[in-house]
């Protein structure tokens, strides 16, 4: 008999319930036949959710790729029929690349108001495939403005991370064919306005996350996860004297900021063991403050959210190119209020950027998402935009496919579902087709 086991999610405000007993993997086995064995015995992922409603989740659509299609130099061009949903409930996700296509994680709100993590697998020309969706136990009641961590190991496998209201972190390595893997509690204090971020050495992987839960100054901290599957010694990476905030990967390194009302600073670790150093320092953060680090070469470029004209919300590009640090320039441009997010990922000699777009002043209303392509030097291509099936996408997360030259994903929110868009972009160091 198939024994039925419980993940039990634990959630979090950055204050957290101290008071609280932390919540722990329970597991109930029914009485089975005492010679047979359990498949799925040590499998904490197992019986997340009954197949069937875990497959109804996933809508049985395809995003078929046309490789044929005509880009522009140093630009994009949509290379499918429009964007399919890849989750039947609205929410946040994180893409990245596993093989010939993508994993994709995130929170999605569900009708009772509770609030589910989810990750599957997708393929273009293929459904989706669902690898777990589990409940939390203490459901964030606000809206999620950041994703849950999302790395691949390697083809096989991934390192997934989550906060929830009672600011706990918990992270499994994943296996995609198995789904072996138990969640661990890794950390606490997470400030729920960021996402953590997951890295890996040769053994071990490794958990950061923003802790906001100090009187003086918000720090990041690393946990190693040893094998992935036991709770390592940790440290924090805050500098002396220092704030940090909004940790994010760019290759093998970790990128961070000590955000100031003046002039902030933009920190690199280099994994695991490295101590901070300064990248190069900005103005005109937007708090919460979102980046997109990514190294090409010896440059670095770093997208974030920023304060612009008349105090509006845009996105920002900085470069570092050894002691040379040239002004920020436009990724989107001053032209609304609120909230925006930016993400990016490499591509040849390019950078392709996405970052959220007002579509009118208020800061509620809706948004699109612009995508653009930087050169090594920082300089951009034009704009294509995402602005439908639904009103508001926003939220967007990107990865690059190599076996399909130039082919980009585009994982996004819309007003009822997850969705995925494919993109064929310029890689630079060639004719464009």
């Amino acid at each position: 008999m198939r024994a039925a086991l419980l993940l039990i999610l634990s959630l979090a405000v950055a204050c957290g319930d101290d008071d609280e007993p932390v919540d722990e993997v329970e597991v109930e086995t029914p009485a089975e036949t005492p010679d047979e064995p359990d498949p799925n015995e040590g499998d904490p992922l197992a019986g997340l959710d009954d197949p069937e409603e875990l497959e109804a989740a996933v809508p049985a659509t395809t995003s078929a790729l046309d490789e044929n299609v005509d880009v522009p130099a140093r630009g994009c061009a949509f290379a499918d029929e429009g964007a399919i949903k890849i989750w039947q409930r609205p929410g946040v996700a994180s893409i990245v690349t596993i093989g010939d296509g993508f994993a994709i994680a995130g929170y999605a709100k569900k009708e009772d108001g509770g609030e589910e993590l989810f990750l599957l697998t997708q393929t273009p020309g293929r459904p989706a495939t669902p690898i777990l969706r589990a409940d939390l136990e203490h459901p964030l009641q606000q809206a999620r403005v950041a994703p849950p961590a999302l790395a691949a190991r390697d083809g096989g496998h991934v390192g997934l991370a989550f906060t929830d209201r009672r600011a706990q972190v918990r992270y499994a390595r994943v296996d995609l064919s198995s789904r072996m893997g138990g969640f661990l509690e890794v950390g606490s204090g997470a400030d729920q306005r960021y996402s953590p971020a997951v890295a890996f050495t040769d053994a071990d992987d490794l958990v950061m996350w923003a802790d906001g839960s100090g009187a003086d100054r918000s720090r990041v901290r690393l946990s190693r996860v040893i094998g992935g599957s036991r709770l390592g010694e940790g440290r924090d990476l805050t500098p002396d004297a220092g704030g940090a905030t909004c940790p994010a990967m760019a290759g093998e390194d970790l990128l961070f900021v000590d955000h100031r009302e003046g002039l902030s600073t933009f920190y690199r670790v280099d994994l695991p063991d490295g101590a901070p150093t300064v990248l190069r320092a900005t103005t005109h953060l937007f708090d919460p403050v979102a980046i997109a680090p990514v190294q090409v070469g010896q440059k670095w470029l770093v997208g974030y959210t920023a304060v612009g004209q008349a105090a509006q919300s845009a996105v920002g590009l900085v470069t570092v190119d050894g002691d040379r640090t040239p002004p920020p320039t436009a990724i989107v441009p001053s032209a609304g209020y609120g909230l925006l997010h930016v993400s990016a990922t490499t591509l040849g000699e390019h950078v392709v950027f996405a970052a959220d777009a007002p579509t009118e002043r208020p800061p509620e209303s809706p948004r699109r998402v612009d995508l653009r392509i930087a050169t090594a030097d920082g300089a951009m291509g034009e704009p294509i935009a995402i602005t439908g099936p639904e009103t508001g996408p926003a939220g967007a997360s990107l990865a690059s496919v190599a076996s399909y030259e130039g082919t980009v994903g585009v994982v996004f929110r819309g007003a009822d579902g997850v969705y995925l868009r494919l993109l064929r972009c310029d890689p630079g160091g060639a004719t464009a087709e």
